[in-house]
């Protein structure tokens, strides 16, 4: 009988014990499940979604119905998710052809206005300093295409050391160095906005997603205007994802006026 008893006693303080560990872990669980759910939705609508599952959570009752109810937001995350890139898929689909037209029409009309000032600025590289009037890169452009841009050179060798020109820095300070840019936008290499083009090292490194890919790089964008601020960013992928999966004709305005606006106040962006 006392066997029975002490058994009965330790079994029953082991239960506690663990129901204690169930229902810490438990709560845990629903809210690491609710975090990752609000991580999964679109940019633009975490905060919402985060205040109202959060209330929503609260109002369950029991740690076992919590887990459920979270597993359930993790699902709705998904589907909208899923549904914020199938509009914006559609979205690019319908004004992909518009953005092209766009961008021929600005390229072009800024060659032929500017077309004086650009042989101009060859001719001073080309007396300025020893080398070449245009500087090559190869980036990375859509579909993981190859691209080669040119810029007016900006750099000389000085006594064996390579040192920015008094007319590169004149040209970099209002983004005259780009110029030669525009000729890759006509042949559809670049977009006059768009994610930063790609060093093929960043490629190589394999931490570019897919729809990176899926979009053809620019002369500016999020990147290239936050650059102008800080050139020591840390967080270039993250600027390039938020464009890529929150394009819209709105948001290219948006960054081609701020564009403007920096240019005009002299403040370069180098990539």
């Amino acid at each position: 009988m006392k066997t029975t008893l002490v058994i009965a006693l330790f079994v029953a303080i082991v239960a506690r014990l663990m129901a204690d560990e169930v229902k810490a872990w438990s709560g845990w669980a629903h809210k690491k499940i609710r975090r990752r759910a609000v991580a999964k939705l679109p940019v633009e609508c975490r905060d919402r979604y985060d205040e109202e599952w959060e209330s929503g959570l609260e109002e369950i009752p029991g740690e076992l119905f919590k887990i459920i109810y979270s597993i359930g937001l993790l699902r709705a995350a998904y589907q909208i998710r899923g549904a914020a890139l199938k509009s914006t898929v559609r979205t690019e689909v319908l004004f992909s052809p518009l953005k092209r037209l766009f961008d021929i029409a600005i390229s072009g009309i800024t060659l032929l206005a500017l077309a004086p000032a650009i042989l101009a600025i060859s001719l001073g590289v080309k007396l300025n300093s020893h080398g070449p009037i245009f500087f090559s890169s190869d980036r990375i452009g859509k579909n993981g295409r190859v691209l080669r841009c040119l810029k007016f050179r900006t750099m000389a060798r000085v006594t064996n050391v390579i040192r920015i020109t008094k007319l590169g820095r004149f040209l970099r300070k209002y983004s005259l160095d780009e110029l030669p840019l525009l000729f890759n936008v006509l042949r559809g290499d670049l977009s006059i906005v768009g994610p930063r083009p790609l060093m093929a090292s960043e490629l190589e490194s394999g931490s570019i997603g897919q729809r990176r890919l899926d979009v053809t790089p620019g002369i500016t964008g999020l990147w290239q205007l936050q650059s102008r601020k800080d050139q020591n960013l840390s967080y270039s992928k993250v600027l390039d994802d938020a464009y890529v999966n929150n394009w819209s004709v709105w948001l290219d305005f948006k960054i081609l006026l701020r564009t403007i606006l920096f240019v005009l106040a002299g403040q370069d962006s180098d990539w």
